[in-house]
Formats: structure tokens, C-alpha cells, sequence
């Protein structure tokens, strides 16, 4: 039989629909999935709001804590964290009243939170970026530390210790870095009842809330 070139068409076109259907379809790139349980490792810079920024400056910290997934896109953590509030350094040669400084001796004092939290995350997303918002409360135990001055009425208590609770909420974004692996940014800001003493010849205003903001960056490690 001779091969004519309509007779090659026809053999193509029968032929092009069963080399497609062989043909592999591309593979799928699986979904990135949050872990069933990881552990986290946490570095933050904190700064006072409110009343604490009169006394206070910002500092840096860690938090270590577990967490384990309870629905898709949902985490829940444990977390342990202390807040060490420092540079507390009152001259009072700047801030004593009256016509004339009686000294230029300071008052020093500081404000440690040591506790810790459960934390309810929410993600939206399970590609390479998940960006979520979390919530959560906690208890803390805070003490607080101040000297006195007696020459420039400054009669303070030196230390006092109580318990409080605290509320925190903020945003964030996680990615992986790997199958474990995962890097956290987190912004947070949190609320404790509790109260710091005033002292009018300073003119430090009395403390009824601490308020802080946090920045941190975690890694955590699934399993």
C-alpha cells in the first residue's frame, strides 16, 4: 500500500490522542501542614506602655513553651516567659521639689514578671506564609523592688510580691523551613492588673495596670 501524504495525516491523528492519554500528569505539590505537636524557642524585645514608661525602659527576653494542633489551622500553647524591667533610675537632683535638689543620689527600683500562658492561634493559610492572630491569659507573679531615700521623703516599701493574671493578643506569620522546622514572626500585646506606688516629690504617677508590647522571632520544631 503506498503511503500517501493524506494517509499519514489520518495514522497521526489517531495516534496524537493515545500519546496524550499515556502522557503522566504532573505531580501535585503537597499542601504544607502544621505539625501535630512542636516545642518552640522564643528571643523578644519588649517595651512598658502606659504608667510603666515613666519608670521603666525596654528590654530584651525568651519564652520557651509546647503547643499541639486541635483543628485545621488551630494551635494551642503552653508557654513559660518573664518580663525583667530594668533601667528604673530616678536622679533626684532633676525631680525632687522644692527650690533646691537635696542630693544627687538616685532612687532605683525595677519590676520582674515571671509566669506563664496558655496562647489559642488562628491561621490563615497553609501555603509557605501563614499568617494567623492569637490570643490567650495567663497568671504572673511580679515583684517589685525600690530603694528609699529618706532625706527627700522617699519612704517606699523595698520589695513587694503578689500574683496577677494577664490577658495578651496580637499577629503574626509562620513558614516553614522544612518538614520540622518553622520560623515565627509575632507582634503581642499584653495587659496585668497591678500597682506600683506613686510618689508626687518624683513626680511618678501611680502604676494601676502594667502594659507592655512585645516583638519576637521563635523557631519551633515539630513531631
Amino acid at each position: 500500500m503506498t503511503l500517501t501524504p493524506r494517509r499519514l495525516l489520518f495514522a497521526l491523528a489517531l495516534l496524537a490522542p493515545a500519546a496524550h492519554a499515556q502522557a503522566p500528569a504532573a505531580p501535585t505539590p503537597p499542601a504544607v501542614r502544621e505539625p501535630a505537636r512542636y516545642v518552640i524557642v522564643e528571643a523578644q524585645a519588649f517595651a512598658p506602655l502606659g504608667g510603666l514608661r515613666d519608670r521603666f525602659g525596654a528590654g530584651a527576653t525568651g519564652a520557651v513553651g509546647y503547643g499541639w494542633s486541635v483543628g485545621a489551622g488551630r494551635t494551642l500553647e503552653v508557654r513559660a516567659q518573664a518580663y525583667p524591667f530594668r533601667k528604673g533610675t530616678v536622679s533626684l537632683a532633676d525631680t525632687t521639689a522644692g527650690a533646691a535638689p537635696v542630693s544627687a543620689d538616685s532612687l532605683r527600683f525595677s519590676l520582674d514578671l515571671a509566669g506563664g500562658s496558655v496562647v489559642f492561634r488562628q491561621s490563615f493559610s497553609d501555603g509557605r506564609v501563614r499568617p494567623f492572630v492569637h490570643v490567650g491569659g495567663g497568671f504572673y507573679r511580679w515583684v517589685e523592688r525600690r530603694g528609699a531615700y529618706p532625706g527627700a521623703g522617699v519612704a517606699l516599701a523595698a520589695r513587694r510580691a503578689q500574683w496577677s493574671g494577664a490577658l495578651h493578643a496580637g499577629a503574626g506569620a509562620e513558614a516553614p523551613l522544612g518538614r520540622r522546622l518553622a520560623v515565627r514572626a509575632t507582634g503581642t500585646l499584653s495587659l496585668s492588673p497591678g500597682n506600683l506606688y506613686g510618689a508626687s516629690n518624683l513626680r511618678l504617677r501611680e502604676v494601676t495596670a502594667f502594659q507592655w508590647a512585645t516583638a519576637a522571632v521563635s523557631l519551633s520544631y515539630g513531631f
